[in-house]
Order: C-alpha cells, then sequence, then structure tokens
C-alpha cells in the first residue's frame, strides 16, 4: 500500500489502533492483496460475468443460508477497524484525481459505506441472536453519527454528499429502531427530516440512488413506522422537486439524472425507480399529480422498450464521445440498468397501479432476467443475488410458479460460493464490504432468502416487515 493511501487509513485511527491493526496479519495481508489487485483494475461500473452456474444437486435449506451469512457477517468483523468505540472499513475504490484504484476507508452512504454494512449486520444479529454483530452494529452505528454531525456543520459545501449521508441515515435508524423496539432512533430520524428541504431544493441526481426519490422512499419507510404530518410535508416537498425537474420528451416525461446523457430507463438512476417512488408517495399522501407523473415516466420508459430483446436500453453515455452517439443501444440484465430492475419496479408497483401493460412488462422482465440475469458476480446492485430478488418478489406476489426457479438458482448460487468464495461487484470480483456491490449485500440477500417474512427487499427500500 502507497504512503499516501496508509495515511488516509490512519486518519481514521489513534495511535494504539493502528498498532494493534498492524499486529493482525490477516487484515494486514489483506490489505496487501487488495493494494496489488487495485494495480491491475481497470476503471469500470460493472463486472464481467465471472460465474460458472451449473445445476445443483444439494438442496436449499434454512440453516445453510444463515451459515453462509454468518460466514460473511465473521468477515465484516474480522476486517472492522475499531477505535474510539466506532467501527470502519477500508474498500477499494475509484480515485478520481487518478483514475486509479486504491484502498480507502469508506463513507457513511447506503451503497457502499458504513450505513449499508450496518443495516446488514444489524438485522444478521437480531435473526441469529448473535450478540457480535449487534455490538458491531452499534459500533458502526457511532460511525454514522458521528460523520452526520459533521456533514451537519458543513453542510452547505458539501450538499450532495450530505444528503446521501442523511437519506442513509434515516433508512438505518429506521430499521434499527424497529428491530430493537428502541424509539430513540426514531427520534433521531425525526430530527434528521428536518435537514432535508434546503438540500432537496439543491438536488440535481433526482435519483432513487443519490437523490431526491431515495429520499422520498426513505421519509417513507419511516413514516409507515413513526406516522407524522411532518414526515409526509417534506416527502412531498420531494415529489414538487421531481415535478419540477422532470422533462417533457416525445413520448412521457422523463428526468435528466446523470451529466452528459438523456433521461435514463432504470431502477437505479431512471423512470423505474423515480416513478415507484412517485406512486408511493401518491398513495400515502393522495395528491393524484404525482401518480400522474409517475405514469408520464412510465410512458417514457415504456417507449424505449425493444421487444426484440424484451428488455430496455441502458441510455448512460458514460466515456462516449459525441460522434459514438448514434452508436447501437446497450442492453444490461441488471438490477441497476435494465430488465430485472424495471420488471422488480414494475412488481412493486402493483398496488398502486393495475393494467394490462404493467402485466406485460412484468411478464417480460421475468423471462429476460431468468434467461440472461444470472452468472455476473453475487452482488445486489449489478449481481445475481440482486435478479434473484425479482424472482422472489414475483414468486411472493402474482406469479407462483417462479418459487422453484428460485429454489433452483439460489442452490447454483450457494454451490458458486463454494467453489470461488464470494465474488463482489466491483472489478475483477474483488472483495468490498459494501452493501449493494460487496460482503453485506450477499450477506443480506442469504438472510431474506432464509428469512423473507423477517427480511424486507432491501432493493425496494422497503419498510421494516
Amino acid at each position: 500500500m502507497s504512503d499516501e493511501n496508509m495515511t488516509e487509513v490512519n486518519q481514521a485511527l489513534n495511535v494504539d489502533e493502528r498498532l494493534r491493526i498492524l499486529r493482525e496479519e490477516d487484515l494486514q495481508r489483506w490489505l496487501e492483496r487488495v493494494s496489488a489487485m487495485c494495480q491491475s483494475m481497470k476503471i469500470s461500473s460493472t463486472t464481467e460475468n465471472l460465474l460458472a452456474l451449473r445445476p445443483s444437486q444439494t438442496p436449499v435449506t434454512c440453516e445453510r443460508l444463515l451459515e453462509e451469512a454468518c460466514a460473511i457477517g465473521d468477515q465484516l468483523c474480522r476486517r472492522a477497524i475499531k477505535s474510539d468505540g466506532m467501527a470502519v472499513w477500508i474498500s477499494p475504490a475509484l480515485v478520481k484525481k487518478t483514475g486509479e484504484w486504491a484502498p480507502r476507508p469508506i463513507g457513511i452512504d447506503w451503497y457502499d459505506g458504513i450505513a449499508g454494512i450496518a443495516f446488514f449486520l444489524g438485522y444478521l444479529g437480531q435473526v441469529t441472536r448473535e450478540q457480535k454483530y449487534t455490538t458491531l452494529t452499534r459500533l458502526a452505528l457511532q460511525s454514522v453519527r458521528f460523520k452526520i454531525g459533521q456533514y451537519t456543520e458543513r453542510q452547505k459545501g458539501i450538499g450532495a454528499i450530505a444528503f446521501v449521508a442523511l437519506r442513509s441515515a434515516i433508512h438505518l435508524f429506521t430499521h434499527l429502531g424497529a428491530l430493537w423496539n428502541d424509539a430513540a432512533l426514531f427520534r433521531e430520524a425525526e430530527m434528521l427530516v428536518e435537514q432535508l428541504p434546503a438540500l432537496i431544493s439543491q438536488d440535481q441526481l433526482l435519483d432513487i440512488i443519490s437523490g431526491t426519490a431515495g429520499a422520498i422512499v426513505s421519509l417513507l419507510g419511516l413514516h409507515t413506522l413513526v406516522p407524522s404530518a411532518r414526515i409526509i410535508e417534506v416527502a412531498q416537498l420531494g415529489g414538487e422537486h421531481l415535478l419540477a425537474q422532470s422533462r417533457e420528451m416525445q413520448q412521457g416525461w422523463g428526468w435528466y439524472t446523470m451529466p452528459g446523457s438523456p433521461p435514463l430507463t432504470g431502477f437505479s438512476h431512471g423512470a423505474a425507480g423515480i416513478a415507484y417512488s412517485l406512486l408511493w408517495l401518491a398513495s400515502v399522501s393522495k395528491d393524484v399529480r404525482f401518480h400522474a407523473m409517475a405514469l408520464a415516466g412510465l410512458a417514457y420508459e415504456r417507449g424505449l422498450f425493444s421487444p426484440e430483446q424484451k428488455n430496455w436500453p441502458d441510455l448512460r453515455q458514460i466515456g462516449q464521445s459525441k460522434r459514438q452517439t448514434t452508436s447501437p443501444p446497450r442492453f444490461h440484465h441488471l438490477w441497476c440498468h435494465g430488465a430485472p430492475g424495471i420488471g422488480l419496479a414494475r412488481l412493486a408497483s402493483l398496488p398502486y397501479l393495475s393494467d394490462g401493460l404493467i402485466y406485460e412488462e412484468i411478464e417480460a422482465a421475468l423471462k429476460t432476467t431468468r434467461a440472461q440475469g444470472f452468472g455476473h458476480n453475487h452482488s445486489l446492485c449489478h449481481g445475481d443475488f440482486g435478479n434473484l430478488e425479482t424472482l422472489l418478489i414475483a414468486s411472493q406476489a402474482v406469479y407462483p410458479d417462479y418459487k422453484k426457479p428460485v429454489e433452483q438458482i439460489t442452490a447454483m448460487l450457494l454451490d458458486s460460493i463454494k467453489a470461488t468464495s464470494w465474488v463482489c461487484g466491483a472489478p475483477l470480483g474483488i472483495e468490498t464490504p459494501g452493501l449493494m456491490r460487496g460482503l453485506a449485500g450477499i450477506g443480506y440477500q442469504l438472510l431474506r432468502l432464509a428469512e423473507p417474512e423477517r427480511v424486507p427487499s432491501v432493493l425496494l427500500f422497503a419498510p421494516p416487515a
């Protein structure tokens, strides 16, 4: 590891803690291995197909799923760096200044950060009753609180970062408050709600991963447990912002969520995720304008559907010059971009919207997901366990015939973990700790498959069960 990288790691630790960490050979060897792998990693937002899945003869049992989830929990315990009553983790990250990957202390966001890891560990501790996971969750929770305090003090200068952090903390506090029956965590979440209005008005990302749509679903999750007119009022401010930022397209309306790209399709940055948040908001607030705008977003996305591909194109212009914008559209088969995520969004929208067309879209998405959605890696965002969530939700709702495929694919994924260990959603499948691309998400989905009634869908940002 370079001196610059080690300096960043050390900033999170005091001197005594540094000496203890250096004596832990496992962690030190891992840091050295990660540093070496980072030297060969290319800039990439996804991974190529890294899994060789084969039919399994080993039955899927709750015990087997929990055993593997606990193995990931134990790995996160080993990788945690604890200091001053807090816990942090190191992860490979893309350094914007150099365009290279290097080990860095993670932030507190939901996607790759401490909030997402704490979310998994909190549920793991609750389901297994293993105190070590709950103890580590509390240390991670303290890290989130500490960083939120820093963001609150410097909010004007780091609006976008603070927005993601606050939304992540609200979602985490909501779930941990329910798991631990701790009303104080609900009150903390409600206090954070008061900081959102100013940040919503500045938001340019808009999407469900990092923007206003994500804040709306976090607020609605909190409202489910702590009904509050103020929470709905702030969520409606988010809805108003999405209305104001929508743009009329040739068919329907869309949102510019990524610089240099047209309005996108998909769950993570596109119309599917934003429309889902607006449908949920319209149902709670009774404001029909949000429902109408959600329909307009769906109309835009529907207009881009390819009957030949049975999929929706990924319209991101990442790394493309103006001369390349006429190249054929790309089609992915992931939660973040493509049929699996859009199918999941449509399934979740059924309580608010039921027409013949939405069932046609769901059936097309399910067929595409089953045929081409597996063999990538084990992650949630752009991997197999994320795609499996679409089939799981379908099997729980209106497509019970998918229960058997869910079981078969789960068995194959468990066998692949036994053969290759965990393959994360970073380039080369390198181990990362976070929720959406890394170990925490893999562990969480194993836990959900074991206890689907107790463990809610993280990819739908569902409230506690």
